[in-house]
């Protein structure tokens, strides 16, 4: 146990402190997803984008690029993309097809996905940091790569049914609050 403890102060002190930056602001990110809110269309975007960014950069520059690596990469996203189009799909949700503007509903979704993909991309430099070797384990790869596209997906299947949902609905006028 107190080897644990040991390896989390190490690894805790040698962390820039624009890591502790980023992970309490998707913290506050996720928090605010669990209450009800109304947001612009173009914001349902946001997070996908910078996850998917996150995720290629990683891919590009953590590990040795190969289309084996892509194809995991590619399939986890879709997977992804998939489960998470789906888990809108006949939503209740409400539109203002004027100010384009939507009222979400509360979801626990939205921490655990930024949890997931945060605590994977510091263990991914963690490890690349103590054990260099590690990205050439194919367990490991496969393992952080699936991850991140799955969750990367999650959320661009997530907007993607939104605006498809979008489209069948009728307007409501929403305000801000």
């Amino acid at each position: 146990m107190l080897f644990i403890i040991t390896i989390i102060k190490e690894a805790l002190t040698h962390t820039p402190w624009w890591v502790f930056v980023i992970f309490f602001y998707l913290l506050k990110v996720g928090i605010d997803a669990i209450k009800p809110r109304i947001v612009s269309l173009k914001k349902l975007f946001i997070t996908p984008s910078i996850f998917l960014g996150i995720s290629i950069n990683t891919l590009l520059k953590s590990f040795d690029f190969s289309f084996p690596i892509l194809g995991v990469y590619i399939v986890a996203l879709l997977l992804g993309m998939i489960i998470g189009f789906l888990l809108t799909k006949n939503s209740k949700i409400k539109f203002d097809h004027y100010q384009k503007l939507v009222k979400l509903p509360g979801t626990f979704s939205t921490l655990f996905l930024t949890l997931i993909i945060f605590s994977s991309k510091y263990y991914l430099g963690y490890s690349l940091a103590t054990n260099p070797t590690i990205a050439s384990k194919t367990f490991f790869i496969i393992s952080q790569l699936g991850i991140m596209g799955i969750c990367s997906g999650l959320f661009i299947g997530r907007s993607t049914g939104l605006l498809y949902e979008k489209s069948n609905a009728s307007h409501e006028a929403l305000e801000r609050d």
